[in-house]
């Protein structure tokens, strides 16, 4: 399944061992490993994210080569033409219904509050689990071990990327537990 392309909504995301995910608008862990292969699963398809995140990323223009969709009650105009502006969670969600329905993958790409938000529409997580805590971490995932709708459904074996473990799992959504 971590090869699938399999069409849904998918939240991708890095954790570390207390589902934490960043640190004062930052990522907690610099992993050339998972940066690829977020890259590889992300390229050519849609992505949805928060403004901070937007922020986030060098320029602020979004992330190449993909449909960056915003949500954001704050932007009223989008920074480049790559980038589409909805002020609501549901609209989003509308928009990437959109791709789903034509065979497409789309994938959830942060903050902390827009994965919470978006998590019921998703029909699985891609979650890249570091064997680390980051003491100052001030934002987090939802721990999916601990949630009766989603189910681990594969994993990589451990592996090296920089000074840290990581494995790259896929969690499911169960099938009667979909929003859709």
């Amino acid at each position: 399944m971590l090869d699938s392309n399999k069409s849904g909504i998918f939240a991708i995301v890095v954790v570390d061992k207390n589902w934490n995910i960043g640190c004062e608008g930052g990522l907690l862990f610099d992993l050339k490993k998972d940066m690829a292969f977020f890259k590889e699963k992300t390229m050519n398809k849609m992505v949805i994210m928060g403004r901070k995140t937007l922020e986030s990323i060098p320029g602020g223009k979004g992330l190449p080569h993909r449909k960056n969709v915003v949500i954001s009650s704050n932007l009223t105009e989008a920074p480049s033409d790559n980038i589409v502006i909805c002020s609501s969670v549901e609209r989003a969600y509308d928009i990437a219904l959109n791709e789903v329905e034509r065979g497409e993958q789309v994938f959830v790409v942060g903050g902390g509050s827009i994965y919470k938000k978006m998590l019921p529409y998703c029909d699985g997580a891609y979650v890249t689990k570091v064997d680390a805590i980051h003491e100052a971490a001030d934002t987090s995932f939802p721990d999916l071990d601990l949630d009766s709708s989603f189910i681990l459904a594969d994993s990589s074996d451990p592996l090296t990327d920089g000074k840290y473990q990581i494995q790259f799992t896929y969690y499911e959504r169960k099938h009667d537990e979909n929003i859709r």
